[in-house]
């Protein structure tokens, strides 16, 4: 028998359990539906859903009520801005409870709120949020696995690859199992099948309601119709409810749905069998003509047009009338009489004022259990999540090669430019600007890595922490980890390629100080642009900021343009803050403590040794090694934590 947690236990924590909950018999009915395959499934019902956000004058929802039986695929149609994404968003939980969404929903017979509602019912984006590199049958196993860590419902690895070949069989995709999904640097299957991998990722926990945004955007007609076809024939013979919304619907689709609820302005115009649509119109006094795609029409109905005042004041009357028509109709009170007999045990079903545990661990009684049950999931949940990476990176030759490759191609051409070091007083300026361009091109070259690389992984997170699989901590420690092999590799061959080839301070424990600093740059370079891709969505506006900091920050705390004692006191204070203050004197201490220096007769002997040099630029950078070394770890902890947070916490509308 798997174990359940109560809904406040778990990783959501939307505040959703303020509202009307379940009681323990009714959760564990939902849970066991999915487990079996459904079963007679479950009925999806709402009534009177407003959902309203500050600064709008009307809500996005305005007294939306449907029922969607078992067995059945209904549509959600409407022109942009109905409010059909908003209603989906409702139903399935993904706008949490609060004192903007008013309304009933049951799912059965059973009232539950928002996060309940998460997690007995699956939703698949309207954008897929898969890795390229990953076969269709790796992206399902690790999914699967995602699942199992959250739920505890797949016990072994056996039910697992089970669950995954189930999932391959059922939307067609055997001949693909074993093909990459495919991106920007490599071709993989078809935008249907990269669909069809979307809602399959969602069918592995057999969920008794599937919801799905604009499933078919993107799609030619073929593979639209082929999608449609593909979730009717799932919701007659699993017994599965399935709601999704759709923009232009094809003819042929239209013969494919059950039922279809029509929006707009976020007011519910029709909901109902898809074969009396037709009807329900004619009656209203606006036919289809005999070659005309019904839906279409319908829509054409619904849609205010908002090009002139006249149009506007024309179609929104047209649509208040049809409102008050559909309100009217025979279908209308028969809905009302079907919700008035799904929600016969109201009071029964919102009884408790708190979830009880179904079985397992409960925290308020055995904190010790639950904190390693946790714990423990936590871990597998984080395995999965670098596996997952590693395979990625792997079986994808060009990423590997850029981070490989890059900063290696660097390093070989500053030894080229520098060539071999002497010892004598232009080797000072020389030197000085190795170091600086050194240290400067490890953080440069992550922030360049990052870019390209981490949106696939950051959009995939944003989908996954949606549905509460993992946090951003979890998943950038996982990302960290996986960079660590080929960032230790390529920072080793060129900093050695530097180190050795331009002949600075020949000692073995210098240069590792060399390539650890070196290395530190190179990770804080890749966190500073991932958080910046956490602020801004565009790589582009992210790429820009990366490089106006680390450009900034170079500039003043370096003392390699301008010593600090001729800098302007603010720009001086300011230069405390920078990472690349403390790297920079490390270096310097590193190459130039002890170095001794010639003095040529055509020149003048500026500086006697090694020592003065610091004496007189870097003064206390010899007392201040083991400081310095502090910070820098210290400021890549921070900028790892601050990316966690902003892609955490960071609200994205991702769909």
């Amino acid at each position: 028998m798997a174990h359940y947690q109560a809904i406040n236990d778990d990783d959501d924590d939307d505040g959703d359990n303020q509202s009307t909950f379940t009681s323990a018999s009714s959760l564990r009915r939902l849970h066991s539906d999915q487990e079996e395959g459904a079963g007679a499934g479950v009925s999806i019902s709402f009534e009177n859903i407003v959902y309203s956000v500050a600064g709008r004058d009307a809500p996005l929802l305005d007294g939306v009520s449907g029922l969607v039986r078992p067995g059945q695929c209904c549509a959600v149609l409407g022109g942009s801005g109905s409010g059909k994404t908003t209603l989906l968003d409702v139903l399935a939980g993904m706008i949490p409870d609060g004192p903007n969404v008013q309304g009933t929903v049951r799912f059965g017979k059973t009232v539950i709120n928002a996060a309940q509602r998460r997690l007995v019912s699956a939703y698949v984006m309207q954008d897929d949020r898969l890795l390229p590199s990953l076969t269709v049958r790796q992206t399902f196993w690790y999914a699967a696995a995602l699942r199992r860590a959250k739920n505890d419902r797949m016990q072994s690895r056996d039910e697992v690859r089970l669950r995954v070949e189930a999932a391959i069989d059922d939307l067609g995709l055997r001949k693909v199992a074993d093909t990459s999904i495919g991106g920007v640097f490599s071709r993989g299957i078809s935008g249907g099948e990269r669909r069809r991998v979307s809602v399959g990722i969602q069918l592995l926990t057999n969920p008794s309601v599937l919801f799905l945004d604009e499933p078919t955007t993107g799609l030619d007609a073929f593979n639209a119709y082929a999608l449609i076809e593909t979730l009717s024939a799932l919701a007659r013979s699993n017994n599965k409810t399935i709601l999704f919304t759709i923009h232009q619907p094809r003819s042929n689709v239209f013969e494919l749905l059950d039922g279809v609820m029509l929006l707009s302005n976020g007011k519910g115009v029709y909901q109902g069998p898809a074969a009396a649509l037709g009807d329900h119109f004619t009656a209203c006094g606006f036919p289809s003509g005999r070659f005309v795609n019904l839906l279409d029409h319908a829509i054409d109905l619904v849609v205010v047009d908002k090009r002139s005042p006249e149009t506007e004041d024309a179609t929104t009357e047209r649509l208040n009338g049809l409102v008050k028509a559909y309100q009217a109709s025979a279908l209308y009170k028969q809905l009302e009489v079907d919700l008035a007999e799904v929600g016969g045990d109201d009071n029964a079903a919102a009884s408790s004022s708190h979830i009880p545990v179904v079985t397992g661990y409960n925290k308020s009684t055995n904190n010790v259990a639950w904190a390693v049950r946790k714990f423990r999931r936590w871990v597998y949940t984080f395995t999965t999540v670098l596996a997952r990476q590693f395979t990625n990176l792997g079986r994808n030759p060009i990423a590997l090669g850029m981070r490989m490759a890059q900063l290696i191609a660097i390093g070989s051409i500053l030894s080229m430019f520098i060539l071999r070091l002497d010892n004598n007083q232009s080797s000072v300026q020389n030197r000085s600007g190795l170091l600086y361009q050194a240290m400067m091109s490890g953080s440069f070259v992550g922030m360049l890595t990052a870019i390209p690389l981490f949106p696939e992984h950051r959009d995939l997170f944003y989908r996954e922490r949606r549905q509460g699989f993992y946090n951003a901590g979890t998943m950038l420690l996982a990302y960290v980890v996986h960079v660590l092999p080929t960032a230790l590799i390529a920072v080793t061959v060129a900093s050695s390629i530097v180190y050795f080839g331009t002949g600075l301070y020949p000692e073995t424990s210098r240069f590792f100080v060399f390539a650890g600093v070196i290395f530190f740059g190179y990770l804080f370079g890749e966190l500073l642009a991932i958080m910046f891709m956490g602020v801004f969505y565009s790589p582009v506006i992210a790429n820009t900021s990366s490089a106006l900091y680390m450009s900034v920050a170079s500039l003043i705390s370096t003392s390699v343009f301008r010593s600090y004692e001729r800098m302007p006191d603010v720009v001086r204070w300011v230069s405390y803050s920078s990472i690349y203050k403390y790297a920079s004197q490390i270096l310097i201490v590193n190459e130039f403590q002890d170095l001794r220096l010639t003095c040529d007769d055509d020149e003048p002997c500026r500086y006697p040794s090694g020592n003065f040099y610091l004496e007189l630029y870097y003064p206390n950078a010899v007392e201040n090694v083991a400081r310095n070394w502090a910070l820098v770890i210290v400021f890549v902890g921070v900028m790892g934590v601050s990316a966690a947070l902003v892609l955490q916490f960071r609200k994205r509308s991702m769909r």
